[in-house]
């Protein structure tokens, strides 16, 4: 499969067409794929309420829908963008995708002509054929018509303009190895001084890290001794803390007499 061409007409006053351009997809499926085929593909992406059937030989649009032509078997000559348009010839295994305002006819076609058209999320369409009197309110029409959720054939956001968007940033999770950077509120500053630490460290710390504060042995909450100095605060406000047992001492021996 490829896109082959786009194309984008304007209003000649009739037939208003639009501003997002039409899409070919030549070779979408295979010659033989047949009419279910494009139907399953197409309800795949979201584009529903199909139909088998030919293409009108006037020229004519929808106001209301956007609209997927699949030609499952046969050739057919066809004029889009209204009188003043352009002529393809789509052949079996073609995809054209038609936006809402798009003239389109069939000039000529193959005895076995087959094509299955379908609407994103089954569209109610209309049929009008480029009258004057109408123009305005075609146009107004045109304008509510959302963009498709999808392509109809390759399925990812069908807006010409953007392109789908990656979910994950590598910006916002950086990756160094097997461990991942998680920084904290002060993450502005390049160091930050731990209580009680007595070092400078980046802010940082990696996944195997705890992610509780770990206080030095010996320190309170409001301590500012250095590490190594215990305290009766430091020692009772542990968990688990018990009273130490006084050091037991073993009473010297009485020297020997001299003899």
């Amino acid at each position: 499969m490829q896109l082959g061409e786009t194309y984008t007409f304007d209003d000649d006053g009739s037939i208003p067409n639009s501003s997002l351009p039409v899409l070919l997809y030549h070779r979408a499926l295979d010659d033989a794929a047949g009419a279910a085929a494009y139907e399953d593909l197409f309800a795949d992406h979201r584009w529903l309420a199909a139909w088998r059937d030919g293409i009108f030989p006037f020229h004519h649009f929808h106001s209301t829908a956007h609209e997927v032509l699949g030609i499952a078997r046969g050739t057919a000559d066809v004029i889009l963008g209204g009188p003043k348009g352009r002529q393809l010839t789509l052949a079996a295994g073609d995809v054209v995708v038609l936006p809402a305002g798009t003239g389109h006819r069939n000039v000529g076609s193959s005895a076995d002509l087959l094509v299955v058209g379908a609407y994103p999320n089954g569209m109610r369409w209309d049929l009008r054929r480029g009258d004057p009197a109408e123009h305005d309110a075609v146009v107004a029409n045109i304008a509510r018509v959302p963009l498709p959720d999808q392509d109809p054939v390759q399925g990812f956001p069908a807006s010409p303009t953007r392109r789908p968007r990656r979910r994950h940033s590598p910006a916002r999770t950086p990756s160094y190895g097997a461990a991942r950077v998680r920084t904290s509120r002060c993450q502005a500053r390049s160091t930050c001084s731990r209580r009680g630490s007595g070092t400078r460290r980046p802010h940082a710390r990696l996944r195997s890290e705890p992610r509780g504060r770990v206080r030095p042995s010996g320190l309170s909450r409001g301590s500012r001794r250095r590490p190594g100095r215990r305290s009766r605060t430091g020692r009772r406000w542990r968990r688990g803390w018990q009273p130490e047992a006084p050091p037991t001492t073993r009473p010297r021996s009485a020297p020997a007499a001299p003899g």
